[in-house]
Formats: structure tokens, sequence, C-alpha cells
């Protein structure tokens, strides 16, 4: 495999501001993909919708806003992207980074902090 291939998806948990700036969180982060952080990485990113909503509690959403996407780590390192613009993201839709590459997987902090390994796909 080769760099240009791979992407990583993960589902966004939760959508929040705090002091101004939007922040979407993914299930995932350095420990599924650490490339971004490491090698300071600015991959694009795609929201993918998923209407499904099954929370009694209401959807977070940032919409026409400048995000900073972040991991489910306890440490600042765990921050994937910052300050792209998204049309919106919403708590349940998915996160993806395409070009991962060959090393996406490979590189990443598997079982970090007891953190499940990422499902890995080929096709």
């Amino acid at each position: 495999m080769v760099a240009d291939c791979g992407w990583y998806a993960a589902e966004v948990t939760d959508v929040k501001s705090s002091y101004g700036e939007w922040f979407a969180v993914l299930r995932g982060g350095i420990n599924h993909f650490q490339l971004p952080t490491s090698w300071d990485i600015v991959h694009n990113i795609a929201v993918l919708p998923v209407d499904r909503w099954a929370e009694s509690c209401p959807r977070p959403t940032a919409e026409h806003a400048r995000v900073t996407v972040v991991g489910e780590l306890c440490t600042p390192e765990d921050t994937l992207l910052r300050d792209v613009h998204v049309d919106r993201v919403r708590a349940g839709d998915l996160v993806v980074f395409p070009y991962a590459g060959s090393y996406g997987w490979e590189f990443a902090m598997h079982r970090f902090l007891g953190h499940p390994v990422a499902e890995r796909h080929l096709i």
C-alpha cells in the first residue's frame, strides 16, 4: 500500500463550544490515527451525515462553523485537525480523513490508556 490510499473514519461523540471555539470530539483520535499530530500533517476531512439519532437529548450540532477535531484521550496532543470550516457536523455523524496512508493504522498508539484498537477493513 502507498500513501495515497486508506481512509480513517470515526464517529463524532460530541460537538461543543468552549470559549467561543467549536470542537468535534471523535470516538478515536491519536490512539487510532496519529499521523496528523506526530508529523504535523493537515488532512482534509469529509463529514458523512448519519440521520439516526436514538438519544433522548437534543443532538449537539455546529453549522457553518470553524471546528477543531479532537479525540477522546486525556491529552491536548489528541488534536487531529484545527480550525477547519464545516457546513454541519453533529454528534453521531462520521468524520472521514482521506489518504490516511500505509502508516495510518500501523503508526497509531494501539491500546493507549486501555482504549480499543481501531477496526481495520480492507477492500
